[in-house]
């Protein structure tokens, strides 16, 4: 969702201004990096958690309870772009509901496929700083054009994914996005390109909002932005190499 919270209107907005009137202070690139590794911290430190008590977890958070926090994630996300000023705390309360989840999932994964995590971990790395080292080596920056298209294909995305759960609930078939045919993993990386992209936009815009002199608070309003790609594209790609082992073993 981090196309919706940055993009080329973020810094002008009216909502910024009334939310931070006293710009004294300003954001920087170094401020953004330390409140990002803050609400990475939490996310490993409650995805430790969620591993360990990944059984209770998961007994009762069924796929009803599942959607409902996707609802609610996402309806925090509209709320910090209408009050940047809420950002720190709903940052917190992301990464707390984050690294619950994808602990409690990651066990699960590497219970069934052994070694999956660490590689989903190293390949999320690789993409980010592929990513990073196209913004600061090519110079590859994100135009208005390619922010609007970034943002209609996340919204494509999560809406797909809507439609799979309710299909999964009236008893259809979903291997069309989960399973291990060539659609399947087609669809997934994907998924993956448009997480890269949006990092592509997360990393324009903080450029854009240091360079504007945007006030000092935004940085946690950034750092929420480039962590929940990073937790998405680790989650797509934790998705995806369990669908290749699960092919190569003929499941």
């Amino acid at each position: 969702m981090s196309a919706e919270m940055l993009n080329e209107e973020t810094w002008t907005s009216p909502q910024l201004a009334a939310a931070f009137p006293d710009r004294s202070t300003r954001m920087s690139v170094n401020g953004v990096i330390g409140k990002s590794m803050v609400l990475l911290v939490i996310v490993f430190a409650l995805a430790a958690v969620g591993w360990r008590y990944a059984p209770e977890f998961l007994s009762v958070a069924n796929s009803l309870w599942f959607l409902i926090g996707y609802f609610v994630l996402i309806g925090l996300t509209l709320m910090v772009v209408r009050n940047p000023a809420i950002a720190a705390i709903v940052g917190l309360v992301f990464a707390v509901i984050n690294g619950m989840w994808i602990g409690a999932i990651s066990r699960i994964y590497e219970e069934s496929f052994e070694g999956i995590v660490g590689l989903a971990l190293m390949g999320t790395l690789a993409v980010a700083a592929a990513v990073l080292v196209l913004f600061l080596v090519v110079p590859f920056r994100a135009t208005s054009t390619f922010v609007k298209i970034v943002a209609s294909l996340t919204l494509g995305v999560a809406l797909l994914y809507l439609v799979s759960w309710i299909i999964s609930v009236l008893g259809g078939g979903t291997s069309f996005l989960y399973g291990t045919s060539n659609l399947a993993l087609a669809f997934s990386l994907f998924f993956m390109a448009v997480a890269a992209a949006n990092l592509i936009v997360d990393f324009t815009n903080i450029e854009r909002g240091v360079a504007l002199g945007a006030p000092k608070p935004m940085e946690w309003y950034s750092a929420l932005g480039v962590v929940s790609t990073l937790v998405w594209l680790y989650m797509e790609m934790l998705r995806f190499l369990a669908a290749l082992a699960a092919r190569n073993q003929g499941r």
